[in-house]
C-alpha cells in the first residue's frame, strides 16, 4: 500500500468518525429532552445508538489504559535512546585512547623494524662458531 493510499485510507476513517462524532454530539444534545428524540428517532434507532454509546463509554473507559501503556513505551524508548548515547560516549573516550595508544606504540614499532634489521645485519656479518 502506498503512503498516498494510506492517507486516501487514513483521511476516510477520520471522515467516518467525524460523521459519527457528530451524529453522537446531536443525539446527547437531544437526550435531556426524551419526548423530542422519541419523536425523531424510531425505537429500533435508539436500541443501536443506545449499543453505540454503550461501545463508546466501553472504547472511552480503556482509553486509559492505552495511555498508560504508550507512556511506560515512550519511557523505554527514551531510555533506550539516553543508553545508546551513554554507549556512544564511551565509545568515543575508548577512540580516543585507543588513537594515544598508536600514537605511542608508532615509534616502539619503528624501533623494533630497525632492531630486527640489525640483529639481522650483525647475525650475517659474526662468524659463525665452530661446534666440536
Amino acid at each position: 500500500m502506498t503512503d498516498i493510499e494510506r492517507d486516501d485510507q487514513h483521511g476516510l476513517l477520520e471522515s467516518a468518525a467525524d460523521t459519527l462524532l457528530d451524529g453522537v454530539r446531536t443525539l446527547t444534545r437531544l437526550l435531556p429532552h426524551k419526548d423530542a428524540v422519541e419523536a425523531v428517532v424510531p425505537d429500533p434507532a435508539l436500541e443501536q445508538v443506545n449499543r453505540v454509546l454503550g461501545s463508546l463509554r466501553s472504547v472511552i473507559e480503556q482509553a486509559p489504559q492505552l495511555t498508560n501503556e504508550i507512556d511506560v513505551l515512550l519511557d523505554e524508548v527514551r531510555a533506550k535512546r539516553l543508553s545508546l548515547q551513554a554507549m556512544g560516549a564511551e565509545l568515543t573516550a575508548m577512540d580516543a585512547q585507543l588513537e594515544v595508544l598508536e600514537q605511542v606504540l608508532a615509534p616502539v614499532q619503528k624501533w623494533n623494524t630497525r632492531w630486527q634489521g640489525l640483529q639481522h645485519t650483525l647475525l650475517l656479518d659474526l662468524p659463525r662458531g665452530t661446534s666440536d
